[in-house]
């Protein structure tokens, strides 16, 4: 093993090929649906911080031309990948965190997002970036949560898969499409294996009903689905909650969440952001808007409001949402319309 120009011994990111797609991790199946798409359209080119280590053969299969280790320069990259797109490429960008997309805003918004309206050019970009509050954070600079403010952005797609089952055919689907798109991973999500049927195809835009219920909608995204799942778990035989996964923001199947709403007529809404800039804000007046028979108001459960903090050996309580945050919302939605706590 070689090292790099600092000095470091180089790490190496081979992967096993071989199992089938049902047996392998989140990052393999993603790395997977990338090379099948660059290995279907010439146009396809991967760039980033030291992508060529997503796969040992990356380089021999593709060449340093499809396949384009950059400097860390967010910006300057996200520039040439709308350039590329707009000259008929179809770019795959690694921004690595999504704490480093507010560097690239002005090419989002002033690029990326008016490339077809503006200049009647598409710009088929993929924006890959890992995002959230890891149970072990390095700190606020990389604990960002900026998916609400990318689905605020029009004329972009915001993919947000939340298990490893999902995570490799919505990037197929991501890039199947002509839209730019940003593709969200959540940081403590990435390593996951999958723990049930892997979905053959998946449609940007279709929401995923996990569960079934009857007395109070639950509303996830990304790493609270989860969480919105053990909640469930733990009022079993008291309240039966239904879970939906979002799968993605933008665009947001906002029919299937209206549909859940009117019949249980309660809902919770789970976001791992800051309430105040939160997803599950917006989302929550939206279906107070078209739902005027809800049995009491949507009960959003967010984080907290603030600095993350630097917390090496797991986030203190009350960080982020967490199973027992969802279970007393579900709690507060029933308590309220029939008196009685359950």
């Amino acid at each position: 093993m070689g090292r790099d120009l600092h000095g470091h011994e180089e790490r190496s990111f081979a992967v096993d090929t071989t199992p089938p797609l049902g047996e392998r991790g989140w990052d393999t199946a993603v790395t997977e649906a990338i090379v099948a798409r660059m290995r279907a359209d010439r146009s396809v080119v991967l760039m980033g911080l030291e992508v060529s280590r997503y796969r040992a053969d990356l380089i021999e299969e593709f060449g340093p031309l499809r396949v384009i280790d950059t400097p860390i320069s967010e910006n300057g990259v996200v520039g040439m990948a709308v350039g590329a797109a707009r000259a008929g490429l179809q770019p795959i960008v690694d921004l690595w965190h999504a704490s480093f997309v507010y560097i690239v805003m002005d090419q989002l918004l002033n690029g990326l997002s008016l490339s077809q309206g503006l200049f009647g050019l598409p710009a088929p970009v993929v924006l890959k970036m890992r995002t959230g509050i890891p149970v072990r954070t390095p700190g606020t600079t990389h604990a960002r949560m900026p998916h609400w403010m990318l689905a605020g952005v029009p004329g972009i797609d915001v993919i947000y898969p939340s298990c490893a089952e999902d995570a490799g055919p919505l990037m197929a689907a991501a890039l199947r499409g002509l839209r730019p798109t940003i593709f969200l991973e959540h940081i403590d999500l990435c390593k996951q294996q999958p723990s049930g049927p892997v979905p053959q195809r998946l449609e940007v835009g279709e929401a995923n009903t996990v569960a079934t219920g009857a007395d109070v909608t639950v509303v996830a995204l990304g790493p609270t689905v989860r969480h919105a799942l053990a909640a469930r778990a733990e009022l079993d035989g008291v309240l039966d909650l239904e879970v939906l996964d979002l799968r993605s923001l933008e665009p947001l199947d906002l029919d299937t969440v209206l549909a859940s709403v009117r019949k249980t007529r309660r809902l919770v809404i789970v976001d791992e952001a800051p309430s105040k800039t939160s997803f599950a804000w917006w989302l929550s007046g939206a279906v107070r808007a078209q739902v005027p028979e809800l049995l009491a108001e949507p009960r959003c459960v967010t984080a907290m409001e603030g600095p993350i903090p630097y917390s090496p050996h797991g986030l203190a309580p009350g960080i982020v949402p967490q199973p027992a945050d969802i279970v007393a919302a579900a709690r507060c939605t029933a308590s309220l319309t029939t008196g009685v706590t359950p």
